[in-house]
Order: structure tokens, then C-alpha cells, then sequence
């Protein structure tokens, strides 16, 4: 493993990358892009081979961004304010 670790250190220092890189810190990031790009938390299951699906929601981290996305896409108040022509709005 630290073969593996000192690939990465080495790759990252060349892209300029600050963070530390690892395979488990890739691991999370594809978790967590593919569950904000719309993929089933099912699927993610087992394409990261958990047992247990407790374990692959503590491996997806949503960011601000995607959570206000997707608050204004699904929210009531957008649905109402759409439909509201000149009258009071909330």
C-alpha cells in the first residue's frame, strides 16, 4: 500500500495538487460526484461493494452548492412562484 501512496504523493506533486491525495480520498470523490450526478445510492452500493447502505451514505458528502441546486429545483416555493403572474409572491 504505501507503494500505491507514494504514486499518488508523487502525481500530485507534479499536478500542483496541495490536498492530500490517496485512493480512498478518490473513492469518496466518486462517490460523491456520481451521487450528485444522479446515480442511486443502490447502485453506488454496490458498484463500491458495501453490504450495508449506512456505509455508502457516509462515503457521499453533498455539497452546498448541489444541496441549494436541488432545494430549488424540488422546493414548493419554486413550484408556487412559477405560477404566480403578478400577484403576491413569497
Amino acid at each position: 500500500m504505501k507503494t500505491v501512496q507514494k504514486s499518488f504523493d508523487k502525481y500530485a506533486e507534479r499536478a500542483k495538487i496541495d490536498r492530500t491525495v490517496s485512493p480512498h480520498v478518490l473513492r469518496h470523490n466518486f462517490a460523491s460526484m456520481a451521487a450528485e450526478n444522479g446515480m442511486s445510492i443502490f447502485h453506488l452500493q454496490l458498484i463500491l461493494g458495501h453490504a450495508d447502505i449506512s456505509t455508502t451514505r457516509k462515503y457521499v458528502q453533498i455539497s452546498e452548492g448541489s444541496l441549494s441546486d436541488e432545494h430549488r429545483r424540488f422546493s414548493p416555493l419554486t413550484r408556487i412562484n412559477s405560477r404566480s403572474k403578478g400577484g403576491v409572491r413569497i
